[in-house]
């Protein structure tokens, strides 16, 4: 897989000073969970999924889960399975394939599962973890592990953290000092933690509206706080959650739209004003609003369950020109100190702003860099 890989060479050219690299299923640990970017859920009972990959249909499709949990009824799963392997069969032989995880039901499915189908997985990345805290965690990795051990083979784990245990504040902080003890004794099959914000609204009867991104509920806000606070600290890659609500929604805005117009305009001129409109009024702006949101609070990439999202939260993920070179000024004076900004616009600190830097590079090598004049708007000229 290498990103925004449904653009033609020149147009890489013209949009990216360094180009996305590719990444497979045998890359570090340290660039495969990076890289995730948008990741689309796909109920694991559709019948077009290998369809859907060999024609690429979904632009810039980087990683999917198939899900055989909530996307699939309880007396639908075992035909859900077979379909799911039927598809798997069929991208046996494709080169480019997006990273491919299968989201289990609970520990007892999971082992079921790849009990009965683990000669088809070739192509599996990992494995997604629902309902996940300490009541099931451990059991949850030693599935993982016994199949890694098993088949010798790079088999990753993403858990969910979205049941009550994790949220209510009468248990939170001895169960996050209880996962991450977990999380530490099973870091090499850890791919990276996943919040699921609808389950965890839906725990105290709330549903975010489309003009309102998950900081804008408290509940939500402070969970994700504790979150970044407890796993980001053990560099813990933890990746944001999804947004719900998909285009032609036919409320009326009530909110002021907050995309500016400039950017789209300077680089499509009136064509830009069409594409700002047309993401207004998809409501993709408060997306757009929330991937930057995750950004500036640590997290990285985004769970989408809308195929138009892959694109518009993919174009967030490509580091900026400045920010790429302001990192590599900063790496290159390992120490301590400030420098000014080759771009005359702030002061690089070199010791606070260290690890934001060697970031940048990592995320940079996977995303690429923008060229100096071009941005977000440079990858959604189809929307």
């Amino acid at each position: 897989m290498k990103h925004f890989s449904h653009l033609t060479n020149k147009e890489l050219e013209k949009i990216f000073y360094i180009k996305p690299k590719e990444i497979n299923k045998f890359s570090k640990k340290e660039m495969l969970e990076r890289a995730l970017g948008a990741t689309l859920y796909i109920p694991g009972n559709k019948k077009s999924i290998a369809n859907i990959i060999m024609e690429n249909k979904i632009p810039g499709l980087s990683s999917i889960v198939l899900c055989l949990e909530d996307a699939v009824g309880e007396n639908e799963v075992k035909s859900a399975e077979k379909n799911l392997i039927k598809n798997l069969k069929e991208l046996s032989n494709v080169k480019n394939v997006p990273l491919m995880f299968i989201r289990v039901r609970n520990p007892k499915h999971f082992q079921e599962f790849v009990d009965e189908y683990y000669n088809y997985l070739d192509n599996i990345i990992g494995f997604v973890f629902p309902k996940f805290d300490t009541t099931n965690a451990i059991e949850y990795f030693e599935v993982l592990k016994k199949l890694n051990v098993k088949n010798n083979n790079n088999f990753y784990g993403m858990p969910i953290l979205e049941t009550n245990r994790v949220l209510n504040k009468r248990f939170r902080y001895n169960e996050f000092d209880e996962l991450l003890k977990i999380f530490k004794s099973y870091k090499e099959y850890l791919l990276n933690i996943r919040v699921g914000t609808t389950d965890l609204s839906g725990l105290y009867s709330l549903r975010r509206n489309q003009y309102t991104t998950v900081y804008d509920i408290s509940l939500l806000r402070d969970f994700f706080g504790d979150v970044i606070n407890y796993f980001k600290a053990e560099n813990f890659i933890i990746s944001g959650g999804v947004w719900e609500y998909f285009e032609k929604c036919k409320t009326n805005r009530i909110l002021k739209p907050e995309l500016r117009e400039s950017p789209f305009i300077e680089h499509y001129g009136s064509k830009g004003k069409r594409i700002r409109k047309n993401i207004l009024n998809d409501y993709n702006d408060i997306l757009i609003k929330e991937v930057l949101l995750d950004k500036e609070n640590g997290f990285l990439g985004k769970t989408v369950i809308y195929p138009t999202h892959v694109i518009i939260v993919n174009s967030m993920m490509p580091v900026m020109y400045e920010e790429y070179i302001d990192a590599l000024e900063i790496l290159k004076n390992d120490g301590e100190g400030v420098l000014k900004s080759n771009f005359n616009n702030k002061m690089n600190e070199i010791k606070p702003h260290f690890k934001w830097a060697e970031e940048i590079v990592k995320k940079s090598e996977i995303y690429g860099v923008f060229n100096e004049d071009e941005n977000f708007t440079s990858l959604l000229q189809d929307k």
